[in-house]
């Protein structure tokens, strides 16, 4: 049976603190037995730094919430890195996805996408990934839901452009990140450490929360140790 247990700071620093603090008193010192997801504005180097009056730094596994879940997704579908589409990669499919909008009634249309046009339609594809819209049919049926029916056929073709060029030119099981998020947290393949480390002891996140406090949390789960099992 796992621990669960949540830190409030009034600041990052302060809230790693005590969360490392804990955890030393816990964790075996075995190698990477501590896995704990970074936020992205925070360095390696800072967390190591506040790890050493504890332990060893044999003892961390430092990665990104982007990195288990690519983990997870390899591990069930044996699709490694090289089917990941890239940044680069994903801005060229947007590019193309735009080109293929005929439509000059379209509010992605134009002519020859230009630069500006082409980072907002990017980040367009980003929001309503983020909103857990992956398919032309997710984007259509949720903004039909949500009373924007004038926008669903337009966002919903250009989403289908999109993913029509990824399989035009890269291979079947290319995927996008949204892809390998939902992939991975579908309840059949619910968040567990021990299929990505598996004498991994204890796990951390870090988080920031907006609250009028502006304190910080840092959330700390234990993971029981089993050994060989994957």
């Amino acid at each position: 049976m796992g621990t669960r247990r949540i830190f409030s700071k009034p600041s990052p620093p302060e809230g790693r603190q005590s969360l490392l603090e804990w955890v030393n008193e816990r964790a075996s010192t075995t190698p990477q037995s501590v896995l704990v997801i970074t936020p992205p504005d925070v360095d390696d180097e800072t967390i190591v730094k506040q790890w050493e009056p504890y332990g060893s730094r044999t003892q961390l596994r430092l990665c990104s919430f982007r990195d288990i879940v690519d983990e997870l997704y390899e591990a069930d579908t044996y699709n490694g890195k090289t089917t990941f589409t890239t940044s680069s990669e994903r801005r060229w499919i947007v590019e193309e996805a735009l080109k293929r909008v005929n439509d000059d009634s379209h509010p992605l249309y134009t002519a020859e996408p230009d630069v500006g046009v082409i980072t907002q339609a990017e980040e367009l594809l980003t929001l309503l990934e983020f909103a857990g819209l992956v398919s032309a049919e997710d984007v259509e049926q949720r903004l039909r839901d949500v009373g924007v029916a004038d926008l669903a056929t337009s966002l919903a073709t250009f989403v289908e452009h999109v993913h029509t060029v990824r399989d035009d030119h890269f291979s079947e099981d290319h995927t996008f990140r949204s892809e390998r998020f939902i992939h991975a947290l579908e309840p059949v393949l619910s968040f567990c450490p021990k299929r990505t480390r598996p004498l991994m002891s204890w796990l951390s996140v870090h988080s920031r929360r907006f609250r009028p406090s502006n304190e910080t949390s840092s959330s700390c789960w234990q993971q029981p140790s089993i050994p060989g099992s994957y």
